[in-house]
């Protein structure tokens, strides 16, 4: 994987969160094996964890082991004017020095649509893309 780490932040989402706790995926190490060693969860994930873990569905038990292994990672406190994680994160890639770790197709697609670099699931191991 081709490392950005240089110049950025990498900002976990929340469905690479949840991914990581359903598979198990070590997405730490995997992380600093490709050399970055800034890493954090946005506020707003946390946020929206919670929520998930609340619901009383199947998702709600990996949300909250999700939880758990977002506590080894620095908390990111993003400017925002409000709205979905997903609109939070996107913002915050195109505003600051962040790149987005997804387990999200969508995000993947608008972060590529920007230009921005996306680091992503490929194949159970994460890769990364310059816009």
């Amino acid at each position: 994987m081709a490392s950005y780490n240089d110049v950025h932040t990498v900002l976990l989402d929340t469905n690479i969160l949840i991914y990581s706790a359903e598979r198990p995926f070590d997405i730490e190490h995997q992380l600093m094996s490709a050399g970055y060693s800034d890493i954090r969860v946005p506020q707003v994930v946390l946020e929206e964890l919670v929520r998930i873990s609340r619901c009383g569905t199947k998702l709600s038990k990996f949300a909250r082991l999700a939880l758990e292994i977002a506590k080894r990672f620095k908390i990111a406190e993003l400017e925002s004017e409000g709205g979905r994680a997903d609109s939070q994160l996107i913002h915050a890639a195109m505003t600051g020095n962040y790149i987005i770790a997804t387990a999200d197709a969508a995000i993947r697609r608008r972060l590529k649509l920007e230009g921005l670099p996306v680091i992503f699931l490929k194949d159970k191991r994460l890769t990364s893309q310059l816009g």
